[in-house]
Order: C-alpha cells, then structure tokens, then sequence
C-alpha cells in the first residue's frame, strides 16, 4: 500500500522514544500516531496489509532486550498488545510477507546475535 513507519529510537534529548510515524509514500507525508505504551529503541517495525503496524521488541528503559510486541490499530487509533517474542532482541528487522506471517529476521540480546 506504499506506507512505511518509523517507531521509537533515542535523540539528543529522550534516552527512549514512544513515538510513532506513518510515512505514505506516495505523498511523501509522515504522520503522527498514538504513542506506544513502551517506550523504547532498537525496535523492529512493520505495516501490514490488512492497515496494522507491528512494533516489536528494542531495549527498554534499563537497555534490557524486551518480548513486548504492539499491534496499532487504524480503525481505533490506539495500540494493544500482541503476543510476546520468545526471546528478547533489539536491533533486527520485521518483515511482512502476508496476512497470516510476519517474519522476524537477526537481532542481538546484550551479549550475543540472533539469527
């Protein structure tokens, strides 16, 4: 659907972010979204084609790798939760495939890679 997303990260001033944006490429337009309920960086984030963004994983607020997953909902505009990764990781991609897979690809604990 020509969308991309950006969710998370640092900046100068906040260690960990809750923002989201939506990026409609055909425009060229990024628009806000509702906050994530966990702020966090080194997310993984992905649209999907039935209009739900997947935010998942990062580092929280003590750098610790986290399991959580948030699903947006466009009709609602707000988030919920999703079901857990099985192994905290930051630093890795989402890829959407179709409406049934979304793929989790790489990423690192503190100490080690994923793969």
């Amino acid at each position: 659907d020509g969308l991309g997303v950006g969710a998370g990260g640092t900046n100068d001033s906040h260690p960990y972010l809750d923002k989201v944006e939506l990026l409609e490429m055909e425009s060229g337009r990024w628009t806000d979204l509702a906050a994530l309920t966990h702020a966090r960086r080194s997310c993984a984030a992905t649209a999907t084609s039935n209009h739900q963004i997947v935010v998942a994983g990062g580092a929280g607020q003590q750098c610790s790798a986290l399991t959580t997953v948030e699903l947006y909902d466009s009709r609602e505009g707000s988030w919920r939760a999703g079901p857990s990764l099985n192994l905290g990781r930051r630093g890795f991609g989402l890829v959407h495939v179709d409406v049934s897979w979304t793929l989790s690809i790489l990423g690192y604990t503190i100490n080690f890679i994923i793969n």
